[in-house]
């Protein structure tokens, strides 16, 4: 093939290429502009049969507010002519329209361009009588909408309030009557304001309309409120007002928490939902108080309770302690165990009562530090007293006074930690006693240790013995229970490292709970 037919074949194909783009652009701008013109007479179609039902409409409204209100009249003139205008200018539209349909559906281009300004002018006349229409028009239609639409979802709420209380009547046994009474009322109040549109001023009904709307709410709101707050003053309120009554309550409470409730039985039906609330939270929260402190007090008289049983048990063990005797005068001892014996008989008679009262309990507490006392006390007593005692009264009998306090620290020595200071203790009181040496007795440092050694033992012994006593006395008691052969086994543990002090305090605990 030769050059030229080459070329004439590359040219041939790009003139062909480009009249086929040709083509396509002149369908695609036709397409195009076919759809524009199709748009713009379906929206000129559409605003018109729009404004037509909008402006009888209104007329129908403006004739109905004429017939009440004369103010209205110039109104209703202009919107006579301002509708004559849309209709002359619609039925003028109404034959275009088919014209330009007819030139879309032959698809005549350029004839359709010729009409662009038409239809504009038809866009502009209609803008112009409808900123007519709305300036005659604009406020009367606005507060008219404002009203039937409010109206509108009034009604609705209002129907469904009235399935609801039909759906609980019987949880609204006392409210029932008046809720369904309120409810007829705001069906009636809103009709009515409904209806004063025609003869009244239409702003004002807008508003009225408006602030019947919060009125529902309000209503529909108290509505769901009353039916949780019926269960509470009608039942719960006088369960919890009988229970006290069964308590040692004072009567002027009692009688104060009475005359809250019966007032509010008879006023919170119609009263503010929002106040019975709150006078509801007041009532409940003076019977919790009371409550409350009923069960301090209750906690409070059942611990020292348990404390007299823990005392009785101590202070019977108190007296099986002979050997206190022989450390104290004949007087001395009797002033102790008349205090002791004073002090338990006080105990007694406050746990003879059926009520222990917050003042008895009070009491019973210092009755029980009375007793702690006395005995730290005589305990205190015996060790730094005894010594002089012996030798005044015993000075024939010293060495064998010593031996039985020597012999008596040896028996419960095992009750201590076996330890070189207290070892040290134990050896050197005994040599003091072994080497017979007199002028030993006279000297400090022999009553230290002595004293000394006698408070550690005689501590301990005093711990293990109460611990005994409890054990004793609850033993029967517990011997299933699980938590207290758990507690026991804690208790040996402590006894076994000489925890003395912790063993007896485990066990009171546990005997407070259980």
């Amino acid at each position: 093939m030769s050059l030229t037919v080459k070329y004439f074949l590359i040219i041939f194909a790009v003139f062909f290429i480009f009249i086929v783009a040709l083509g396509l652009f002149i369908i695609f701008w036709r397409n195009a502009k076919l759809s524009y013109f199709d748009k713009e007479i379906e929206t000129l179609n559409n605003c018109f049969m729009n404004a037509k039902n909008e402006y009888n409409s209104t007329l129908k409204r403006l004739k109905k507010l004429n017939l009440k209100q004369t103010i209205y009249f110039d109104n209703l003139q202009k919107l006579f002519e301002i509708n004559n205008k849309i209709n002359e200018l619609k039925d003028d539209f109404d034959e275009y329209k088919f014209f330009v349909l007819d030139l879309i559906n032959k698809k005549k281009i350029f004839s359709l361009l010729k009409e662009k300004n038409k239809i504009r002018n038809y866009h502009e006349n209609y803008e112009e009588i409808n900123i007519d229409y709305k300036d005659v028009t604009g406020e009367i239609n606005k507060y008219w909408n404002t009203i039937e639409n409010v109206a509108n979802v009034s009604f609705s709420a209002l129907n469904l309030l009235r399935e609801y209380l039909t759906s609980n009547k019987k949880k609204l046994i006392n409210s029932y009557e008046y809720c369904f009474n309120q409810l007829n009322k705001l069906f009636n109040l809103t009709n009515q304001i409904e209806n004063d549109k025609i003869e009244k001023n239409i702003s004002n009904v807008a508003i009225l309309i408006s602030e019947n709307e919060k009125r529902i709410n309000l209503f529909c709101e108290k509505v769901d409120k009353l039916k949780k707050m019926e269960y509470t003053i009608t039942t719960l309120l006088d369960q919890k007002l009988n229970n006290l009554k069964q308590l040692n309550i004072s009567m002027h409470k009692i009688n104060y928490l009475e005359s809250q409730i019966i007032s509010l039985k008879n006023l919170w039906v119609q009263e503010n939902h929002n106040r019975t609330i709150k006078v509801i939270k007041d009532i409940l929260n003076g019977i919790y108080s009371i409550e409350y402190k009923l069960y301090v007090e209750e906690k409070y008289i059942n611990y020292w309770k348990m404390q007299i049983k823990l005392l009785s048990n101590i202070e019977e063990k108190i007296q099986k302690f002979t050997k206190i005797r022989q450390f104290l005068t004949e007087e001395q001892f009797n002033d102790l165990y008349s205090l002791l014996t004073s002090v338990y008989n006080h105990i007694s008679l406050i746990y003879r009562q059926k009520h222990i009262n917050l003042d008895d309990a009070y009491s019973l507490k210092k009755s029980f530090n009375d007793i702690r006392n006395i005995i730290d006390n005589t305990n205190k007593y015996i060790a730094n007293s005894f010594a002089e005692k012996i030798v005044l009264e015993n000075k024939k009998n010293i060495d064998f006074i010593y031996n039985n306090i020597i012999l008596w620290m040896q028996d419960n020595y095992h009750l201590i930690e076996n330890n070189n200071a207290n070892f040290n203790l134990l050896i050197s009181v005994q040599n003091e006693i072994k080497n017979k040496n007199n002028d030993a007795y006279d000297k400090n440092i022999f009553l230290d240790n002595l004293i000394h050694l006698f408070s550690k033992i005689f501590k301990d012994y005093l711990y293990v013995n109460m611990i005994k006593s409890i054990y004793d006395k609850y033993v029967f008691e517990y011997v299933n229970n699980d938590k207290f052969i758990i507690i026991k086994d804690v208790i040996d543990k402590n006894i076994a490292t000489k925890k003395y002090d912790f063993a007896f305090n485990s066990l009171v605990k546990f005997i407070k709970r259980r």
